[in-house]
């Protein structure tokens, strides 16, 4: 990379840093992120989709599958570790354009992660479990082979960017969630394995809990994958506004929770003193028809009236037997329609207006789309994270082993000097 063009880079990094959306969104520093981002490829970007796809699947997925890619691994380790950029082959030019520049490293990253979903896709017909050693099966095994090599990925980003900046992007703190969720999820599983005696008890709280959080962890993966949308220009702010669309929906559970827990209270209140009542006219031996009542429960209540809300409503619960008490069935009808009211016609209106308003203003200004979009480039063009999960994984292995060996052999020859050093000392005081 040429040098000028590196501190262009360094420069747009640090306006990234500062948040300063309409310099970074201008066209010029468009042209410097799309000169970088597809080199070799300048007519990239006004590509059709369907030529696209077929050269990622049958030029870039073949790079991910056959064998080249465990040679240029350990290539690449031992290039890192000896530092040695000179007299590279001319059989690696090729196979290090796929995996080194900006738009290929991206779409290696993009590609390897579908793969992942493809795994955890084929995970969720699982039917076996706790036949092999700690419990977990072959698919497993791939599985968190790749949430390591993500977590290795995402450490080392964190420790290049900054713990402040790494977070201050919204899809890093999804591969966070991502990856606490699977490693939790494994952790759990394994030390309840080796707790009930390296067994698998379905019934057991711990193992609930494990195949709990994994699912939570492989819904919220799916998501993640809405990144990539940031590319393009019609995905992209529809991403975008989606995005800006959560703020809306955090505001409007302020309200929903606010309105919910008041309607919820009051039943509950309402209703438990119509169980209070009828257990005073039985101990009072007088005609009583109802000991308890679905409402009563304030967790009834509350599961009640959210369902409520999806359409599923049931009148006899809200009605009670003594009919001295007919009033509070009129009143728990009275509340019903009121929640309705507030809830469906005036807060999910309000709430529907919002998302609306959000989606405007993000299609009507392109700059925070581009802002965004040059953020997410600005990481492919960074040199760190050129191997994608898994394949990172036996790289920093064989990274850590050489590393190892040089270090042993330094000390090695350090020690052979010293001693010669030494020797030649002696000897020379001797002769004196």
């Amino acid at each position: 990379m040429r040098r000028e063009v590196r501190a262009r880079i360094l420069v747009l990094e640090s306006l990234v840093i500062q948040l300063r959306t309409q310099f970074v969104a201008s066209a010029t520093c468009e042209s410097i992120l799309d000169e970088i981002v597809y080199f070799g490829r300048p007519n990239w970007p006004k590509e059709k989709r369907i030529p696209k796809i077929l050269w990622l699947f049958f030029v870039h997925l073949p790079f991910l599958i056959i064998p080249l890619c465990i040679p240029y691994t350990i290539y690449r380790a031992f290039k890192d570790c000896l530092c040695y950029d000179q007299g590279e082959p001319k059989c690696w030019k090729v196979i290090r354009r796929q995996f080194e520049y900006p738009y290929s490293k991206f779409v290696n990253h993009t590609l390897s992660y579908t793969v992942f979903l493809a795994f955890l896709i084929a995970a969720s017909f699982q039917d076996t479990f706790g036949r092999t050693w700690i419990g977990l099966e072959g698919i497993d095994w791939l599985i968190l082979a790749f949430v390591v090599g993500l977590l290795i990925q995402e450490l080392l980003a964190a420790i290049r960017e900054g713990f402040l900046v790494y977070l201050s992007k919204w899809w890093n703190v999804f591969d966070s969630v991502i990856i606490s969720l699977f490693m939790l999820s494994f952790v759990v599983w394994v030390t309840a394995y080796f707790h009930f005696g390296n067994k698998w008890k379905p019934e057991k709280n711990a193992f609930i809990a494990a195949d709990v959080i994994y699912s939570s962890a492989i819904i919220i993966s799916f998501f993640h994958l809405t990144h990539i949308f940031q590319v393009d220009s019609v995905l992209g702010p529809l991403q975008l506004s989606l995005y800006k669309m959560l703020g809306n929906v955090w505001e409007f559970l302020l309200l929903f929770l606010v309105l919910h827990l008041s309607f919820a209270t009051g039943l509950a209140k309402m209703y438990s003193y119509y169980v209070a009542s009828q257990l005073e006219l039985h101990r009072q031996n007088m005609t009583y028809y109802e000991e308890t009542h679905y409402f009563a429960s304030h967790w009834n209540a509350l599961s009640s009236l959210f369902w409520l809300l999806l359409g599923n409503y049931d009148e006899d619960k809200v009605v009670v037997e003594d009919r001295v008490f007919v009033a509070m069935s009129i009143s728990g009808q009275i509340f019903m329609i009121v929640y309705v009211v507030c809830m469906v016609i005036v807060a999910l209106n309000m709430l529907i207006a919002m998302m609306n308003e959000s989606y405007e203003r993000i299609r009507d200004d392109s700059d925070n789309w581009r802002f965004s979009r040059a953020r997410m480039w600005l990481e492919s063009i960074d040199k760190g994270n050129v191997i994608p999960s898994p394949l990172n994984v036996p790289y920093y292995i064989l990274r850590v082993m050489i590393n190892v060996i040089l270090m042993i052999a330094r000390l090695k020859t350090m020690r052979r000097l010293v001693v010669k050093y030494l020797e030649d000392r002696y000897t020379w005081s001797g002769k004196k």
